[in-house]
């Protein structure tokens, strides 16, 4: 309960005379809270839930709901060693937002036999989707578990760390049940109707995610004057709870223990619940994740899928532009349409920063590679070669479609192996290749390392160079294969508009020292 007893304690010595209340202190500090969200002792009913909480979106506590969970007990660091090692997860650091931590299979990616090995010592935490494997060891909310809720439910995602993690104040598109399973967690929540009080990050497209620029170890109230009067609500986390987190409420998350571990279960951002198949009075029987039709799932090695878009909503805008194209698609709508996504809408930004649209430079690369989606898309959906789309054919638009359709429209490199080589320039790769007449391998991965890769990437640049694999990597063979290096590294990624504000308004370096 360090919220409560820190409002009391600090709320009136730990400012300067003439600061506002809470001035440069924690989250939290600027006003006593409005309480902590609802507690439930015991299941409910999915009906009940849906009304009491999930249609208004509400949050709430329930407690000991995970404890049905066989990971609970499962999941010790040798047991997940043991039986999972081989399996690729993503990486954070452990302060959201300052960079990716590097893993033995690249930038932000681990096998879980070296992270279990490392992460007690290395300024990172696990927060990726759940390798199907692991899926059979964990159960789901039994409120969820019939009706519209449980034909909707997205993807699933597993947190670890050793303690001593922070977010920042955020939101998520979609509705969610965080589930702990070992050490506690104190979240910090805000209504969405609360948002045109915060100092909200500009975004692109319409943005159902988002960040706020408050710097949670120091609140600026004199720069974000607004945020004063911003009620909130807070909840205290112990291993077997779950909390159910509605889409687009706006939290802050800090975690404690030497090993702390959650799974998280997201779910649609439904309006309506149609409860077929539910019984009237009895809860639906519990059943484990591997068990439930969930859209994004992930076998362990290949490219993840997490934050892919909604495919039930991306059905929704198909319909939509079918009919601004009246029963047609054409390239223009599509290419119109999907351009959207990296144009600021002004109606679509809330919150306390100041926009103006044009003061907003949109790099044209972004632009380039938002057509060259929009070309795979309508070949995806043109499969007749007519060079449009006939919405008479949107019968033949299925679930996997419209998946293929969201993996394309808007990919998360950080999902792939393939995120360094993303990130480092070919023509800045280049030179650190050519630095060297006779190329050592610690000299260049020393040098690979600093320009953003990991010692992953930088193998496998030397193995590529190294055709003969002889250890000596010669003049000749650095002209031979340099360029095949070099196309590894020429896809282009989207350039984040918001990133940068975050990095412009926080020194995260600063933010560490203060935990």
């Amino acid at each position: 309960m360090w919220i409560v007893l820190a409002i009391f304690i600090f709320i009136n010595c730990c400012h300067a005379k003439d600061d506002p209340i809470g001035h440069n202190q924690w989250l939290g500090y600027h006003r006593p809270s409005e309480g902590h969200i609802d507690v439930i002792e015991k299941m409910l009913h999915p009906t009940v839930f849906w009304e009491k909480y999930g249609s208004i979106g509400k949050p709430a506590l329930f407690k000991g709901a995970a404890f049905n969970m066989p990971a609970i007990s499962k999941w010790t660091d040798d047991y997940l060693l043991q039986n999972y090692g081989e399996l690729r997860v993503k990486l954070e650091s452990k302060h959201e937002k300052a960079f990716k931590p590097e893993g033995n299979l690249g930038m932000g990616q681990d096998s879980i036999r070296y992270f279990i090995n490392t992460y007690k010592n290395k300024d990172k935490y696990m927060v990726s989707q759940i390798p199907d494997p692991l899926s059979k060891e964990v159960t789901v909310p039994q409120c969820i578990l019939c009706g519209t809720l449980r034909k909707r439910i997205l993807e699933a995602n597993i947190w670890m760390s050793s303690g001593d993690t922070k977010s920042i104040l955020h939101r998520d598109a979609d509705n969610a049940f965080n589930c702990l399973l070992n050490g506690t967690k104190d979240w910090i929540l805000i209504d969405p109707k609360h948002q045109d009080l915060l100092p909200i990050a500009v975004e692109a497209g319409t943005p159902y995610g988002g960040f706020t620029l408050i710097n949670v170890n120091k609140v600026d109230l004199k720069k974000y004057p607004k945020f004063r009067d911003v009620p909130w609500y807070y909840a205290n986390i112990t291993a077997g709870d779950c909390l159910f987190l509605p889409k687009g409420h706006w939290h802050q998350v800090r975690s404690y223990g030497e090993k702390n571990l959650a799974v998280s279960i997201l779910f649609s951002r439904i309006n309506e619940f149609d409860d077929e198949g539910c019984s009237k009075d009895d809860l639906p029987p519990v059943e484990m994740l591997s068990d439930v039709p969930m859209v994004w799932t992930y076998d362990g090695f290949a490219a993840q899928t997490m934050g892919n878009t909604d495919p039930f909503e991306l059905n929704d805008t198909v319909i939509e532009l079918c009919e601004s194209g009246n029963g047609v698609i054409t390239q223009k709508i599509l290419d119109d349409h999907v351009m959207t996504t990296a144009e600021v809408v002004e109606d679509e930004h809330h919150g306390t920063i100041e926009l103006n649209v044009n003061d907003i430079s949109i790099p044209k690369e972004n632009f380039e590679i938002l057509h060259e989606r929009s070309i795979q898309i309508m070949k995806l959906l043109d499969q007749q070669d007519l060079g449009y789309f006939p919405c008479d054919n949107m019968s033949h638009v299925d679930v996997e479609m419209l998946k293929q359709i969201a993996d394309i429209l808007d990919p998360d490199p950080a999902n792939t192996k393939d995120y360094e080589f993303l990130s480092i320039k070919p023509s800045d790769l280049r030179k650190t290749i050519k630095s060297s007449v006779k190329l050592l391998p610690q000299e260049f991965t020393q040098k690979y390392v600093v320009q953003g890769g990991s010692r992953y990437g930088a193998d496998w640049v030397l193995g590529v160079l190294d055709a003969n694999s002889d250890g000596d990597i010669t003049l000749s063979e650095m002209k031979t294969n340099m360029e095949k290096v070099l196309d590894r590294y020429k896809k282009k990624m989207m350039k984040d508009i918001s990133g940068p504000q975050m990095d412009k308004a926080i020194d995260f370096g600063a933010d560490r020292s203060e935990l």
